[in-house]
C-alpha cells in the first residue's frame, strides 16, 4: 500500500491531493473522506487551531493509506454492483471474499453473492433490516400462519369477535341436537314443542361451553393448521402487532439469516445476514 502524507482538498467538482478537507468536525471529515476515496482514515487532527468560519468549518488534516489504482478499480466494481464503495469494501473484508453479484430483486432485499459461494443479505442500517423483517413476518402470518407457535399466535386473534361471530351458528346446531333427542339432555318433547326456558337455557349452556375457547373449537373442526387460519379469518388478527412482537422476541436475524441466525454489523452502520 502507498502511504500519502499530503493534505488534500475536496470541492463539489473535483478532488486534488493538495490542501485539506473542510468540515464542521472530525467525524464529518472522516465520512467525507471515506465516501469520496473509499479509503480508511488512519489519523486526523485539526489543521489549524484557529477560530472556525461563520459556518463552523475547520480545516482537517489527514494521514491515510490508499492506492489510486486499487481505489479506482474498487469504485468501478461498486458502481457496477450498485453498492456503495465503502459498503463493498467492508463486506468483502468481513467475508474474506470478493463480491461477484448483487441480486436486487429478491423479496428479502439485496443479496450479495461472493466468490466463495456464500450469499448475504445486506442493509444500510439495522432500522432498514428490522422494517424488512417485519414485512416478511407479516407475509408469513397472512399466508403460512402454521409456521408460528399456535399458542403464541392465538394471543393476537380477537377471540371476543370470533366468539360473537360463531355464536348463532353454534347455538342453532345445539338447538337441533336438543330437538332431535331431548331426553338425552334431560328434557322432554314438550320442552321442545314449547321452546321452554329449560330448553333455551340448556342450549345456551351448551353453546357457552363449546365457545369457551373459540380458537380450539375451530381447530377441533378444521384441524390445527386450517383451524388457525379460519380463526384468523373470522375473528381477525392484529398482524402488525404480532409481527413486531415476533421481531422483539426472536430478533431480526432469526427471520433474515437462514444460514446461522446471526447478524453482522459493519463499521459504516450496514448490517449483513448470511442466507446460505
Amino acid at each position: 500500500m502507498i502511504k500519502y502524507d499530503e493534505r488534500h482538498k475536496i470541492n463539489q467538482k473535483d478532488v486534488q491531493w493538495s490542501g485539506q478537507i473542510s468540515a464542521k468536525n472530525l467525524e464529518e471529515a472522516k465520512k467525507t473522506y471515506r465516501t469520496v476515496f473509499n479509503s480508511e482514515v488512519v489519523e486526523t487532527q485539526i489543521y489549524k487551531k484557529a477560530t472556525p468560519t461563520s459556518d463552523g468549518i475547520y480545516g482537517i488534516w489527514f494521514r491515510a493509506k490508499s492506492t489510486v489504482n486499487e481505489l479506482n478499480d474498487d469504485q468501478k466494481r461498486a458502481n457496477k454492483l450498485n453498492i456503495r464503495g465503502e459498503q463493498l469494501r467492508l463486506a468483502e473484508k468481513h467475508v474474506g471474499a470478493k463480491v461477484t453479484d448483487n441480486f436486487t430483486g429478491d423479496m428479502r432485499g439485496n443479496i450479495l453473492e461472493f466468490d466463495d459461494g456464500s450469499e448475504w443479505l445486506i442493509f444500510d442500517s439495522e432500522g432498514e433490516a428490522r422494517d424488512r423483517a417485519i414485512e416478511l413476518v407479516e407475509e408469513d402470518l397472512k399466508n403460512e400462519p402454521e409456521l408460528f407457535n399456535q399458542d403464541w399466535l392465538a394471543h393476537y386473534i380477537d377471540e371476543d369477535r370470533l366468539q360473537r361471530d360463531l355464536w348463532d351458528d353454534v347455538y342453532n346446531m345445539n338447538y337441533e341436537s336438543v330437538s332431535d333427542d331431548p331426553e338425552f339432555y334431560d328434557l322432554t318433547e314438550k320442552d321442545v314443542e314449547d321452546e321452554s326456558e329449560a330448553m333455551t337455557d340448556k342450549v345456551e349452556e351448551m353453546t357457552d361451553s363449546d365457545l369457551s375457547d373459540p380458537i380450539q373449537y375451530i381447530k377441533d373442526i378444521y384441524g390445527d393448521d386450517e383451524g388457525i387460519k379460519k380463526a384468523m379469518e373470522i375473528g381477525g388478527i392484529d398482524i402488525k402487532e404480532a409481527s413486531e412482537d415476533a421481531i422483539i422476541t426472536d430478533g431480526v436475524a432469526h427471520f433474515l439469516s437462514t444460514y446461522d441466525g446471526n447478524e453482522v454489523e459493519l463499521s459504516d452502520g450496514s448490517v449483513m445476514y448470511r442466507v446460505n
